[in-house]
C-alpha cells in the first residue's frame, strides 16, 4: 500500500473530518532526540565562548524588550499574562525566565515551560522553565502530541499533559516534533576551537613554552657520555614538565642540529581559524553582532551592525516565541481580540516614513491620517481632503495681546502633553498618548504624536518637549 492509498484509507476511516498521516506519524516516535544529544549542546555552549557571548547577547537582548498584551491594537494594562511573566514563579524574576526561555531555544532548538494550571482552559497561576535535556515530547501517532515525558533527574520519568507544556521550538527537517540547534552546524568548528584552546594552554603551562625538537648529534658517542648529556638536557631544559626533546647520536654529518617536531602557532594559523570560528558563530546565532563589538568598527559599521542584529536575529524571535504564546496560551484568558507581541525593536527609517505618510495624505483626509499613523479619532470640525479638498484661508495675524495669549496656550499644551507622556513612561506604557491640544495648531500637534511615537524613555520624551519646562 502507498502513501496515497494509506491517506485515502484513513480518510474513509474518518468520514467527513479530513484524515491525517497516522501510519507516518506513529513512526516518528522514534527520532526524538535523547537527552544524551542535548547534553552535548549544552556542554559545547559551556566550552565554547563565542556560543556563550553570541546567545547570551542576543538573549539578554530579546529579554529586555517589553511584551505587551493589547485589544484591538491597544495596550492592557496589568493584564494577568504580563503579570505572569513579570513574575512567573518563586525563584526567577521575568528578566531571567525571558533569557532563560531565549536561550534555550537558541541552544538547544526547544524552550520547555510547564505550566502550573487546574487544566487546559484555567489561566496558570505559574509557570517554570524545564531544562530541555530532561523532557522529551511524546506524539500520539496522529501528527500530534499526547504529552511529555519528564525526568526530574532522578530516572523516575513522569508523564506531563500537553496541556501542562508550552513548547517552543525551531524549525527542524527531521522532526515535526522538536527543534534544530544551530550548534549541531558548528559542531566540528567547535570542537576544533577547543582543541585549538587546549593546545595554548598545555604549551605555557604543561610545556613551559618550550617547543618539542630532536637534538641530533654526528658522531657515535659512547654510552656513559651519552646518559650524561641526557641527563643535563633533561634537567636544565625539561624538568619535570616537558618531556618533548628527545636526542639522537651517530646522526650523520652536519654537526649538532636542532629539528623541531612540531608546528608552531604560527605555522598553523592560530589565530586566523579562532577568528573565522567566531564570526562563523556570530553569523549562525548573531548576524551583525561582530560589527557592533569590533574594536575598530566606525559609528556607520556599529550602526548598520546594530540593526542588522536587531532585524535578522531579536526580531525573528520575538516573533517566533509571541505567535506560540498567542496560539497556545493567551486563549485560556477571558476576553476577545486579544493579541500579544513584544514591542518592535527594529529601527524605523524616520525619512521614509514621512515620505510614506505624504503619499497616504494626497488621496485621504486628515481624520484617515490620524487614525493610520497616530491612531486618533476625527477632529471635531469633521473632516477634509489635505490635497484637494478647501483650504481654509491662512490667518491673520493676531493683535499683539492675542498672539501672546495663542503663545502661552501652546507652551501650556505642550507642559501638560509633557506630563502626560512622562506619566505613561513611569507606568511602562507608550508615551504615544492620546491628547487634544487648545493652542497648538494641527501641524503642530502632528510633529509631536510622530516624535512620541519613536520615544521609548523619558529623556526621549523630554527631547521632544526640549524647552518646555
Amino acid at each position: 500500500m502507498n502513501l496515497l492509498d494509506r491517506i485515502r484509507q484513513t480518510r474513509k476511516a474518518d468520514g467527513p473530518t479530513p484524515g491525517r498521516l497516522r501510519a507516518s506519524a506513529s513512526a516518528e516516535r522514534y527520532q526524538i532526540p535523547t537527552a544524551e544529544t542535548v547534553d552535548k549542546q549544552v556542554g559545547l555552549y559551556a566550552q565554547l565562548s563565542w556560543i556563550q557571548i553570541a546567545t547570551g547577547i542576543t538573549a539578554r537582548t530579546c529579554a529586555a524588550t517589553p511584551f505587551q498584551v493589547t485589544r484591538n491594537e491597544k495596550p492592557i494594562r496589568r493584564h494577568p499574562l504580563e503579570q505572569l511573566l513579570m513574575k512567573p514563579n518563586p525563584t526567577q524574576s521575568g528578566f531571567e525566565f525571558w533569557e532563560a526561555t531565549f536561550a534555550w531555544r537558541a541552544v538547544t532548538g526547544n524552550a520547555y515551560w510547564w505550566l502550573n494550571t487546574m487544566d487546559e482552559a484555567s489561566e496558570p497561576a505559574e509557570a517554570f522553565i524545564i531544562p530541555a535535556n530532561q523532557i522529551e515530547p511524546i506524539p500520539d501517532g496522529n501528527m500530534g502530541v499526547a504529552g511529555y515525558s519528564y525526568d526530574p533527574g532522578d530516572g523516575q520519568r513522569e508523564f506531563l499533559e500537553a496541556w501542562e507544556v508550552l513548547h517552543f521550538k525551531t524549525w527542524n527537517p527531521a522532526s515535526r516534533y522538536v527543534g534544530l540547534s544551530a550548534i549541531q552546524a558548528i559542531n566540528i568548528d567547535g570542537q576544533a576551537d577547543i582543541l585549538g584552546q587546549r593546545f595554548t594552554a598545555g604549551f605555557y603551562g604543561k610545556d613551559n613554552a618550550k617547543m618539542g625538537g630532536v637534538l641530533a648529534f654526528a658522531d657515535n658517542i659512547d654510552d656513559g657520555p651519552w646518559e650524561r648529556m641526557q641527563a643535563d638536557v633533561g634537567e636544565k631544559h625539561g624538568g619535570t614538565k616537558n618531556k618533548r626533546i628527545l636526542m639522537l647520536r651517530n646522526a650523520g654529518p652536519g654537526g649538532v642540529q636542532w629539528i623541531t617536531t612540531q608546528l608552531s602557532q604560527r605555522d598553523m594559523q592560530y589565530l586566523e581559524q579562532r577568528r573565522f570560528t567566531k564570526e562563523e558563530i556570530f553569523e549562525i546565532f548573531a548576524p551583525g553582532l561582530s560589527s557592533v563589538l569590533a574594536i575598530n568598527a566606525t559609528e556607520a559599521n556599529s550602526t548598520a551592525g546594530k540593526d542588522t542584529f536587531q532585524s535578522m536575529a531579536v526580531y525573528p524571535q520575538h516573533r517566533a516565541i509571541a505567535e506560540t504564546i498567542r496560539s497556545q496560551l493567551l486563549p485560556r484568558y477571558a476576553g476577545d481580540d486579544l493579541d500579544c507581541a513584544f514591542e518592535d525593536v527594529r529601527r524605523v527609517d524616520t525619512e521614509v516614513e514621512l515620505k510614506q505618510q505624504e503619499a497616504y495624505e494626497r488621496s485621504h483626509d486628515i481624520n484617515e491620517v490620524r487614525k493610520k499613523y497616530y491612531g486618533d479619532g476625527p477632529l471635531p470640525e469633521g473632516a477634509r481632503t489635505l490635497a484637494q479638498g478647501p483650504v481654509p484661508p491662512a490667518p491673520q495675524a493676531p493683535p499683539a495681546g492675542e498672539e501672546q495669549i495663542a503663545q502661552a496656550g501652546k507652551a501650556l499644551d505642550r507642559r501638560w502633553w509633557k506630563a502626560k507622556a512622562l506619566k505613561a513612561i513611569l507606568n511602562d506604557r507608550l508615551p504615544d498618548v492620546p491628547f487634544e491640544p487648545a493652542y497648538l495648531t494641527d501641524d503642530e500637534a502632528m510633529t509631536i504624536r510622530a516624535a512620541l511615537k519613536r520615544a521609548r524613555t523619558a529623556e526621549d520624551v523630554a527631547g521632544v518637549f526640549k524647552g518646555e519646562g
